[in-house]
């Protein structure tokens, strides 16, 4: 606590000199290196000035003065106060963290084979996208069992239809247990403002994504479809849009992944397909990323099909990628 200063007048030092009541005169704080011994604090000025009488307009000639820049206090003198800071919480580790935000994709034509698929990944993955070749083989029904045995569902079905249609769909959806599902943004605005009012009032309701541009298109593939734009541009028109109706959750290629998560900001969710291991083939997909190269983009969960469900031991392909992963968020921490 600073110390505080009684600086009297002339006038009020011969009131109270008058009145008989004696005490040390304080100096004013020019006068000394550093407080002298006895130094009155506010207590002891209000005191003194009610024995002396000072209860006219004197008082106003009385100043009392705080540590300010023109009272330098001497370095021996003046505390240091150490604040407490809050514990930092434990680091995770980057092995589940990376468990956490690998996404396998059950690109596969039969409930069985997904299934198995899943018995082989077992303890490797926590989240499982369901897109429209399994959907459409096995219905809504191959969900249950995904969701009971405690993974997170992506359900990819990407809606894109007129806004009444797309709003009951997600509805439908969200009733399904799962923890995220996609619309196109190019079904335009009112159609991602109906998509995400259907979710509005429920009590968990899934994440809500807009699908940009698909990792298989390329300029010349945009231009076949009367885009002039190129795939980044078309990318953070439509990220806009979606920001624009409420929605904070994207996919995008690796590629639009930096821009498009300093446009959204650090809670916005970016989903990044594409996802290529070193050596990999690329299939159709035409704007790629290692699974390292992604996360140094800002991906938030990586979503991986081939590589893995067509790989001779999916297990070890799965931990080969986690292994990746794990490096990379390694990294970004130290």
């Amino acid at each position: 606590m600073p110390y505080l200063f009684v600086i009297l007048s002339d006038r009020t030092l011969s009131k109270a000199k008058g009145k008989g009541v004696e005490g040390p005169v304080v100096p004013p704080p020019n006068s000394c290196d550093e407080p002298p011994h006895g130094c009155p604090t506010l207590a002891a000025f209000l005191f003194f000035a009610a024995r002396v009488g000072l209860r006219d307009a004197s008082i106003t000639e009385t100043l009392t003065m705080l540590y300010d820049a023109s009272m330098p206090i001497p370095d021996r003198l003046n505390p240091t106060f150490v604040t407490a800071r809050p514990a930092a919480p434990p680091r995770p580790d980057p092995r589940e963290e990376a468990r956490r935000r690998l996404i396998v994709a059950l690109d596969l034509p039969s409930a069985a084979s997904a299934a198995r698929l899943v018995a082989q990944l077992e303890g490797n993955c926590q989240w499982l996208k369901v897109g429209l070749e399994l959907f459409v083989a096995a219905g809504p029904a191959v969900l249950e069992p995904l969701v009971r045995r405690g993974h997170s569902v992506f359900l990819d079905l990407k809606f894109h239809d007129i806004p009444n249609t797309v709003a009951a769909a997600v509805r439908s959806a969200a009733a399904l247990g799962v923890r995220m599902i996609t619309v196109h943004a190019a079904g335009g605005p009112a159609m991602l403002a109906a998509a995400k009012a259907a979710l509005d009032g429920l009590a968990a309701p899934p994440e809500l994504l807009a699908v940009t541009v698909l990792t298989s298109m390329d300029p010349v593939q945009m231009n076949a479809v009367g885009v002039d734009l190129s795939p980044a541009a078309q990318t953070e028109l439509l990220a806009r849009m979606g920001l624009a109706a409420g929605l904070r959750g994207f996919v995008c290629s690796p590629r639009e992944a930096a821009s498009l998560r300093a446009l959204a900001g650090p809670e916005s969710v970016l989903v990044v397909p594409g996802i290529r291991p070193a050596g990999a083939e690329t299939g159709d997909q035409k704007r790629i990323a290692t699974p390292a190269e992604a996360l140094r983009q800002g991906a938030s969960y990586l979503v991986v099909g081939r590589p893995i469900t067509q790989a001779p031991d999916p297990a070890e392909a799965a931990d080969a990628i986690l292994n990746e992963m794990a490096e990379a968020l390694r990294a970004t921490c130290e």
